[in-house]
């Protein structure tokens, strides 16, 4: 993660609110939707619970969405399978690597747009819902993506 925008804003009784902000990553930048900082931290300072809970929104995405991502996975199981012929010809190693980039391209872009759809949706309701383990789990997806 490379860049945080914040602009503070107190005209709702002092909370700061991301009112613009985008995270630059290695495969793009990542638009994000006005998130209350004082409510989510209040979130993820409260006392966790012993038993393990589900999320206490419902987790839906549309059928376009999904068929977008599906769609965008097949290409890239295609792909792959492209490239394990090329291995199997014993084609010139640059050919293979430039494969390989781009199907490393393709996964970040489908990484980029699951990332999206879970802070624009899944994320905002759980903090609708007092749900810090969704928050917890946003985070430690977000470090797993962006780990090397």
């Amino acid at each position: 993660m490379k860049s945080l925008t914040q602009i503070n804003n107190t005209d709702d009784g002092g909370s700061t609110m991301i009112l613009k902000s985008s995270i630059h990553t290695n495969f793009g930048k990542l638009h994000l939707k006005p998130i209350n900082l004082k409510r989510l931290h209040s979130l993820q300072s409260r006392p966790k619970t012993s038993a393990p809970r589900a999320h206490s929104h419902h987790h839906t995405h549309s059928p376009e969405h999904l068929k977008a991502v599906q769609n965008r996975l097949a290409r890239i199981a295609g792909h792959v399978k492209a490239v394990q012929n090329m291995v199997a010809e014993d084609r010139d190693c640059p050919e293979i690597l430039i494969q390989l980039s781009a199907i490393k391209s393709a996964i970040n872009g489908v990484c980029e747009i699951i990332l999206q759809e879970h802070i624009n949706h899944c994320v905002i309701e759980a903090v609708k819902a007092d749900d810090t383990e969704a928050i917890n789990e946003l985070s430690k997806a977000i470090r797993q993506l962006l780990s090397k």
